[in-house]
């Protein structure tokens, strides 16, 4: 019977070790994940397939796809390129 006890022990033991280390590998791993989708290059963001810009960090500038991002320095440039601001950003 002391055995059978030690056997649940040592395999109690062992899942509460890996699932440590799944939870401190994950952390981990989460830690170096960045923040925003897209790298800095300019704080306005757009779509070359729309008329709207963003601001990097606006919800709607995170669901553009990467080989379809325009960026803009200024937002006089943006409009200039024809763009209108977004009405959730508000940027600008």
């Amino acid at each position: 019977m002391e055995s059978k006890w030690l056997a649940i022990a040592i395999i109690t033991s062992t899942a509460l070790l890996f699932a440590w280390n799944v939870i401190e590998q994950t952390t981990e791993e989460s830690s170096q994940i960045p923040l925003q989708k897209h790298s800095y290059r300019g704080p306005l963001i757009a779509s070359k397939y729309s008329d709207v810009f963003h601001r990097a960090d606006c919800p709607h500038a995170q669901r553009i796809k990467l080989e379809n991002i325009v960026y803009f320095e200024t937002v006089e440039e943006a409009e200039a390129a024809g763009y209108r601001a977004c009405m959730v950003c508000r940027p600008g």
